[in-house]
């Protein structure tokens, strides 16, 4: 009885901090899916805040909320930034040529972008089950992008 009241009130809760989206920046978001565990689970609540345009506020692995082009949305974390070069190469991330120490696990794949001004790279945290991520969609546009993630 008690978790199923907790659930009620959590999503009025949601609801309400949701309704006036204009009056504030923030927002609470809930995580739907696998994609960026074993750092979000399924079902947790983000609190993230709406991003105003502009790549120099953009951190290298910081997690945010994209837009498709069918208006669904997914959480991700930023692996590339505008104008660089990220490759993959035997699991080993590249950024501009130079070696970065992460966890990339998926075998036997190579990727390379050159991003342009106003594009990105997101993975999923669980890289063997992030479907739609850069990996599969390629650069993601700057203007998809619609909240950050607040620590």
């Amino acid at each position: 009885m008690y978790r199923k009241t907790y659930k009620i009130f959590e999503n009025l809760l949601l609801i309400v901090i949701n309704f006036f989206p204009k009056i504030t920046k923030y927002r609470y978001i809930r995580v739907n899916g696998p994609s960026m565990e074993p750092t979000l689970k399924n079902n947790s609540i983000l609190f993230m805040k709406r991003f105003n345009l502009g790549a120099d506020k953009l951190k290298r692995f910081s997690i945010i909320r994209y837009k498709d082009s069918v208006n669904k949305f997914y959480i991700k974390r930023i692996i590339g930034l505008p104008l660089e070069k990220i490759e993959i190469i035997d699991s080993k991330l590249f950024i501009d040529s130079e070696y970065q120490e992460t966890d990339i696990l998926e075998k036997n794949k190579n990727y390379s972008w050159m991003l342009k001004k106003n594009q990105i790279i997101l993975f999923g945290d669980n890289y063997l089950n992030s479907g739609f991520d850069s990996r599969k969609l390629g650069p993601i546009n700057l203007s998809d992008i619609q909240i950050t993630h607040i620590r």
